[in-house]
């Protein structure tokens, strides 16, 4: 939901689920047969970061529960964004300008606010 909203927001129509399509199918262009497998993906990645949360680094990071999981969201985040210059590169639905570059500024805050609630969302499940 935060992220059709953020793209309505922005104009910035960079898309998870469209990211994980092109990973999947090489394909320059979105590919129907795959949108379900791609949002399948994308859950199941948010389960295993959640589990992961859960079971590590819940009891590690200071703080209320909400703010321990939107710390764990924003590092998720940060820890992995370095690589934002070879999807760019690689990916073939951005080189072909099917979604917006990944490693700007607009994307960056999108994916800074859709980690937050993901994050937040994770401390509000996982409370004590």
């Amino acid at each position: 939901m935060e992220m059709e909203t953020d793209m309505a927001v922005t104009g910035n129509r960079f898309s998870d689920v469209r990211f994980i399509e092109g990973l999947l199918t090489r394909k320059t262009t979105p590919q129907k047969r795959f949108s379900v497998l791609a949002w399948l993906i994308h859950l199941l990645n948010g389960i295993l970061l959640a589990e992961l949360y859960a079971a590590i680094f819940k009891r590690l990071l200071p703080g209320p529960d909400w703010l321990k999981g939107v710390i764990f969201g924003e590092a998720f985040i940060l820890s992995v964004w370095w690589l934002t210059p070879l999807a760019d590169r690689y990916h073939p639905m951005i080189k072909s300008g099917t979604l917006p570059k990944l490693a700007s500024w607009t994307s960056f805050l999108q994916n800074i606010v859709r980690h937050f609630f993901f994050g937040l969302t994770l401390g509000l499940l996982y409370r004590n």
